[in-house]
């Protein structure tokens, strides 16, 4: 029985709060596009701000502290207009997935990590327990005239594309006056971005990325 469980209730608490931020996530060969989850797949589509399908959260408690070898640490990307979770292809050069995600139950093919910064910002996107499948914008790099809509994001080894370099960037999720979220649990604490994820800290009425 979780329904009384104070770690259980600070989990969710954290959760809904960490779901108050959005990412946008596109790879160096293009930044008018951007990743998407558009009926059941998942490709690139023209950047659209005020398109949901586009926006994702990025969860890092749901991966209970695991690491990739490297040691980054996982998480599961979530699509705000579905509530689907990126999950492991099936295999090499194959497609990468959507699920239905479930906070409460830990599944380790929807897990991810992100190499070092590898270009300006963008870094490469991986499965958390194999390194060498990465997030690919299939037959999107300049020999083929980069990406266009409905290119899909398979897993594919290294080969040092411009389309296998990506940048989790993030976007406040509200629109309106600026806000601080805290913690219910210890109003010490306020919801921040550090890493492009979400996280709460010591409230610094100085940091601006804790007012969204």
């Amino acid at each position: 029985n979780i329904a009384g469980d104070p770690h259980h209730e600070r989990r969710q608490q954290y959760y809904f709060v960490a779901m108050a931020y959005t990412f946008r996530i596109h790879c160096r060969a293009s930044d008018d596009h951007s990743l998407a989850l558009i009926d059941g797949q998942v490709v690139l589509a023209a950047a659209d701000p005020g398109d949901d399908r586009q926006r994702w959260y990025k969860d890092v408690m749901y991966a209970g502290g695991l690491k990739d070898e490297a040691g980054n640490p996982a998480f599961a990307l979530v699509n705000k207009a579905t509530g689907d979770a990126l999950k492991h292809s099936l295999g090499y050069h194959l497609p990468v997935r959507a699920i239905r995600f479930n906070p409460g139950c830990l599944d380790e093919s929807v897990l991810w990590s992100e190499s070092r910064d590898v270009a300006g910002g963008f870094s490469r996107v991986h499965m958390v327990n194999n390194m060498e499948y990465i997030f690919d914008a299939e037959r999107g790099g300049s020999e083929y005239g980069g990406p266009r809509d409905g290119t899909r994001l398979i897993l594919f080894r290294w080969i040092r594309g411009d389309n296998q370099l990506w940048r989790i960037s993030d976007e406040p999720a509200g629109r309106g006056p600026p806000m601080r979220v805290s913690s219910e649990c210890n109003q010490e604490l306020s919801l921040t971005v550090r890493d492009g994820a979400a996280v709460l800290a010591s409230t610094d009425l100085e940091d601006d990325k804790q007012v969204s």
